[in-house]
This record gives C-alpha cells, sequence and structure tokens, in this order.
C-alpha cells in the first residue's frame, strides 16, 4: 500500500510538472507560430505550405492554425490550447494581439507610414560590371551556393547578393524567391535601429555618451546606463537571450504587448559597462528611447520611412510593431536581399549616400568597432565584427579584419568589408545555423574579386 501511495504521488507530481511547463511552453509555441504564419504569408507572399514545410517543420505536429485573409488574422493553437492570434495590418505588417482586440489595434493605428516610399525608385537592375571581375565564375559561384547538396540537412540559402565597388555585380536566387522577394531579417533589424539611433544624433536629440533617456530609471542605478552601453550590449541589465522555453526573450518578443517596457523593466546583473551579454532586449529599449523623441505616434511611424527608407531608395522594406505600436527594432522587419545589400552600402560609404551625409560622420566606424567588453572581440555597436578569438562562431580566419555585420536568426548576414570594397548578403533559413558555412562562401567570395 505505502509502495502504491509513493508511486501514485510521483505520477501525480510527474503530471502537474509537464502540467506546469506546458502552461509556460504551449503559449510561446502558440505566439511564434501565429506570428511566423502571418508574417510570411501575408507580408512575404508565401504560400502556406511552404511555412508550414520549412518554417514551422519542427512545430507542425504540435501546432494548428487558421490563416483568414479576408481579416487578415492567423489563429494558432499548440496542442488545441493558447490560441494566439495575430493581425495584419497594411504597411505595419503583422503584430501579436497580447490581449489586444483587433478593432482596437486597427484603431492604434490609423495611417500606413510607407505610403511615402510609392514615389521612390529603387536603384536600377542594371549595372555596369567592375573591370576584372568575371561574371561568369561570379554567377556559377553564386549559384552554386544556393543548390542543396544535401536534402536531408538543407541550408536554405534563399538569396545572394554581392556589391563591389559600388555595383551590384552578382546575385543568385533559391526555388520559389527572387529579387523582389521579402525575407525576414531577424537580428539584422538591431543594426537598422543602429542607424535610426544615428539619424538622431545627427540631429542633436541624442548623445551616445550622455545616460540613457528613460525616464522609468530615474532614481535608481539604472539611470547611470549611457546610451553607448546600449548599443554596445553592456548595458548589465539582466536578460536571457534562450529561445527554447519562457524565458526573457520569448516572453518579450511573443507574450508581451511592449518589448521595450517589459525589457526596461529588469533589474541590473552587472555595474553599466563592465559585463557584455548579448540581448535583443537592449535593442527594444532603444527602439522605445526613439519613440519617445517625437512628438506624435505617426510622426514616430514614419520616420524610418521618410528619413532613412526612402533616400536610399529601399522600396521593400516592412518593420512591425509591437501591440503597444513601437517598432520591435530587435527582430521583427522585411525587405528584398538587394535592398539589404543597400544598407550595407550605405555604412561602405561611411554614411554618405549620393553626396549626402545621411548618418553622422564616424557612425559607420562607430558601429564596426570591437566593444572592450565583448570578450570574443566580435560586437561593436549593434553590428557584429569579425572575431578576433579562434572560439568564437564569428572568427573567420578567411576573412579581412575589418569586416562588420548584420547577423540574424537562420544565417540572415549582410557582411561590409571596407578593405577589399565589398558587401555580401545572404538571406535564408539555415537551422541549425551552422549549415552555413560563411567563411567558406566569402572565401570563394573574395578569391573571384580584384584584390
Amino acid at each position: 500500500m505505502k509502495r502504491r501511495l509513493i508511486w501514485v504521488s510521483s505520477a501525480l507530481l510527474l503530471v502537474l510538472l509537464l502540467a506546469g511547463t506546458a502552461a509556460y511552453l504551449l503559449p510561446v509555441l502558440s505566439a511564434y507560430s501565429a506570428k511566423i504564419l502571418c508574417s510570411c504569408v501575408l507580408v512575404a507572399d508565401r504560400e502556406e505550405a511552404s511555412v508550414w514545410a520549412e518554417e514551422l517543420e519542427t512545430y507542425a505536429s504540435l501546432v494548428s492554425a487558421e490563416v483568414d485573409r479576408g481579416e487578415g488574422l492567423v489563429t494558432a493553437r499548440a496542442l488545441g490550447l493558447f490560441p494566439k492570434r495575430a493581425l495584419y495590418r497594411e504597411g505595419l505588417g503583422c503584430t501579436l494581439l497580447a490581449g489586444m482586440s483587433p478593432k482596437a489595434l486597427h484603431a492604434q493605428i490609423p495611417i500606413n507610414p510607407r505610403e511615402g516610399l510609392t514615389a521612390v525608385r529603387a536603384i536600377p537592375d542594371t549595372m555596369p560590371w567592375p573591370v576584372g571581375v568575371d561574371s561568369v565564375a561570379l554567377a556559377a559561384y553564386l549559384q552554386s551556393w544556393v543548390e542543396e547538396e544535401n536534402s536531408a540537412e538543407p541550408v536554405r540559402t534563399r538569396a545572394l547578393v554581392v556589391l563591389y565597388q559600388g555595383k551590384r555585380v552578382g546575385e543568385a536566387y533559391g526555388p520559389g524567391f527572387g529579387p523582389d522577394s521579402r525575407m525576414a531579417a531577424w537580428s539584422m533589424t538591431k543594426s537598422v535601429t543602429q542607424a535610426l539611433i544615428g539619424l538622431l544624433v545627427k540631429q542633436g536629440k541624442l548623445d551616445p555618451e550622455a545616460p540613457a533617456p528613460v525616464p522609468d530609471w530615474t532614481g535608481d542605478a539604472r539611470a547611470e546606463i549611457t546610451l553607448d552601453q546600449l548599443m554596445r550590449m553592456s548595458s548589465g541589465l539582466a536578460f536571457n537571450e534562450f529561445y527554447f522555453g519562457h524565458t526573457d526573450a520569448t516572453r518579450m518578443l511573443f507574450l508581451r504587448p511592449d518589448a521595450g517596457a517589459y525589457a526596461q523593466s529588469l533589474d541590473l546583473a552587472h555595474p553599466p559597462g563592465t559585463h557584455w551579454s548579448y540581448s535583443s532586449g537592449t535593442t527594444n529599449i532603444l527602439s522605445g528611447i526613439i519613440r519617445r523623441q517625437f512628438p506624435t505616434h505617426e510622426a514616430y511611424l514614419r520616420f524610418p520611412y521618410d528619413s532613412l527608407f526612402a533616400p536610399l531608395g529601399m522600396t521593400s522594406v516592412l518593420m512591425e510593431p509591437d501591440a503597444g505600436g513601437t517598432y520591435v527594432g530587435s527582430s521583427f522587419m522585411w525587405a528584398t536581399a538587394r535592398d539589404w545589400a543597400t544598407f550595407g552600402q550605405l555604412y561602405l560609404q561611411e554614411g554618405v549616400w549620393q553626396g549626402q551625409q545621411l548618418l553622422p560622420e564616424g557612425w559607420a566606424t562607430y558601429a564596426g568597432t570591437r566593444t572592450p567588453t565583448a570578450p570574443e572581440g566580435n560586437y561593436g555597436a549593434q553590428f557584429w565584427t569579425r572575431a578576433t578569438d579562434p572560439a568564437s562562431t564569428q572568427y573567420w580566419p578567411d576573412v579581412p579584419e575589418d569586416a562588420y555585420m548584420c547577423l540574424g536568426f537562420e544565417g540572415q548576414q549582410v557582411v561590409i568589408i571596407p578593405s577589399r570594397q565589398l558587401v555580401a548578403v545572404r538571406l535564408g533559413q539555415a537551422l541549425p545555423e551552422s549549415r552555413w558555412w560563411s567563411n567558406d562562401f566569402l572565401k570563394g567570395l573574395l578569391a573571384l574579386l580584384p584584390e
């Protein structure tokens, strides 16, 4: 009898533990699936079946979803439980409702912030080839990297674009994708946030060396955090960037209505400026800072398009806000590979575009200057750098040390190499990311271009 009681108690405890774990994890899975399906189908114009087979492949047996194209609404459920919804709005993409109604979210932002892009001309499709580039060899090389060698371990490289000496010298696309295909940026969005901060610095509204203007920190130790420390992921704030579970990152991105408010509510784990820790929360704090520089919500929403994307001719870009109406500057942006190449070229040209100093002088150099507290020498200011430590995943021994880059989940990359006048873009869905061989690709690419 006693043994049976112990067995029953143990079984009950196991059930409670599993139920508790499910209560934490399943809402995140529902929300993630709703957001991915909404953006891929309604922003990127993908087929639902393709998204289930690729982006949601791991969870397809656990999640069900309905896509209502007429209402722009996607509802997902993990194991039939915890329904989460994402709403599509023209010019704003998809936003997780996080407890709000679709009607309230539509009323929150009655404008399309991308309207100003309609009159903007994108960069022409054809450009003269720089002298010394073998276009046939380059085209064959790029094509070889979008073809799958092992279908059991797909790399899913969907787009490659190469700019050399300011000209588009090559591009290749995977099946079903092309020059007009919008793709997810994930954490490359952080580098765009860096550019937006730069525009405000140039206008005199922000100072990187001054304490970050976060009203909620007034009167406590967090008030000492500078804008530069946020830019360099050295704020000292606690934040768990792990994505496979109920963590700070997943709560912030998929469960909370205001990503920046959640991140700035966390306590210090280290004195500001003494410890480096990669944190999407940090970038969303920066997004909140950007928003507070504008007198109206509409002016804020139009700012990236009117001040950055329109001057660059980046006509495909779409940034997605959270339920509170602030762009999720850490993660949620969509653009074509060509537009990402344009963004990289802006930095290669030290923030100058068509003769205009768009970003502050030295801002691009600042982005690629290694952060002293980053232990592997692999981070600048919202950009990654070519690591100095062989243990780092950004240690690319065959790539010049001045390389710096935008990096995102599943192997998104914009690599900028000033010493070789090169910008190289890779978009796709490599999972795990180690399937995409950055060093090998860049080594072969550099060998095809003049020194």
